[in-house]
């Protein structure tokens, strides 16, 4: 695994390298992860079984920000020359071998050890920490939310110095050996809903349409509208595949509505709301979910009744003129006998 000139901001992430061969004669070998020079800079390497890397190698120095988080380094350690600095090694484990700095006198220019990040690494039998940095975790990778898929039922992250004599995918097909697939744990639907909901009535009132409220039944989650009638529910856990919307508001009959699926669900439109009838008033506190005589009564008994009085009533003020009058029961009238059941199905 080679960066060099412009290669720049790439991952090369859950490799294995072993048995490392040269053919140009000399007694060295070569190492499997090189920043081979010409200021190649950002590049992350994660997760990888090799053997020996070599920050700088021949061809100048290394670029700023390569980082190395959990590698497993198995027989020679990292070595870093050349003015490289800014380098970041980050909870590799090392099986044999260290951190090794300016070794080559062949590079005039000198690594300064203060620009190197040296944290959490495991290194001749301990965890070293940088004491100037104050969390000593590891993150589980610079790149991945979870684990990914090829790794079956691998253990992920599969190295460090918090997880010694791992393995990975790639070592273990080298071996022959099967990955064996892991079974995937139920996931939950992540659902959000929104949409317009509006009063079948005829109003000036530009608060008519709101406060209806919007319960996901067994989900105890609930949205109310705001003044054009527009609620959303974000983030909805369900482990079902269909669930039960009951929209309501005092004063008001009201309506279910059944949906399925996931994702991002829209119940009625700006320009075409779902509309609840209005005229099942509370009595005692306890709507019958009926629009009925108990609710022309109800409202009798704060008839003429003007906003500020002691018996005006917002509930039974249907279309919020601020008067509770025959125009109030006349909305009554018009859906009189309906129940929850007599709305079209949404």
């Amino acid at each position: 695994m080679m960066v060099h000139l412009g290669a720049n901001g790439n991952v090369f992430g859950y490799n294995y390298s072993i048995d490392p061969y040269q053919n140009e004669g000399g007694n060295w070998t070569p190492c499997d992860i090189s920043i081979h020079g010409h200021q190649a800079y950002a590049n992350l390497f994660e997760g990888n079984i090799i053997q020996e890397i070599n920050i700088a190698d021949y061809w100048g120095p290394a670029g700023p920000d390569n980082t190395f988080l959990r590698n497993r380094i198995e027989s020679e350690g990292i070595f870093i020359e050349d003015s490289s600095n800014y380098q970041n090694i980050i909870g590799n484990e090392f099986v044999k071998g260290d951190i090794n700095i300016d070794t080559d006198s062949r590079y005039p220019h000198k690594v300064e050890p203060s620009t190197l990040m040296l944290h959490g690494n495991y290194i001749n039998g301990k965890v070293t920490w940088d004491l100037q940095i104050p969390a000593q975790t590891i993150p589980n990778s610079y790149y991945l939310k979870s684990k990914p898929l090829f790794f079956g039922s691998i253990e992920w992250p599969p190295n460090g110095a918090d997880k010694l004599n791992g393995t990975n995918p790639a070592k273990e097909r080298y071996l022959g050996n099967t990955v064996p697939t892991s079974t995937p744990a139920p996931t939950q639907s992540v659902i959000s809903i929104s949409g317009y909901i509006a009063a079948d009535v005829q109003s000036d009132n530009k608060d008519i349409n709101s406060d209806f409220k919007v319960t996901i039944e067994g989900a105890d989650l609930t949205g109310n509208t705001d003044s054009n009638g527009y609620f959303r529910i974000e983030n909805i856990p369900l482990n079902k595949s269909e669930f039960t919307i009951k929209i309501s508001k005092p004063g008001y009959l009201a309506r279910t509505a059944h949906s399925s699926g996931n994702g991002y669900i829209v119940l009625g439109k700006a320009e075409n709301p779902i509309k609840l009838w209005a005229g099942d008033i509370s009595v005692n506190g306890f709507q019958d979910g009926a629009i009925n005589m108990a609710d022309v009564i109800e409202i009798a008994k704060h008839f003429n009744a003007l906003t500020g009085d002691a018996a005006y009533s917002r509930e039974c003020d249907l279309n919020l003129d601020g008067s509770i009058n025959m125009s109030d029961i006349l909305i009554v009238a018009k859906k009189f006998n309906r129940t929850g059941s007599s709305y079209l199905e949404l």
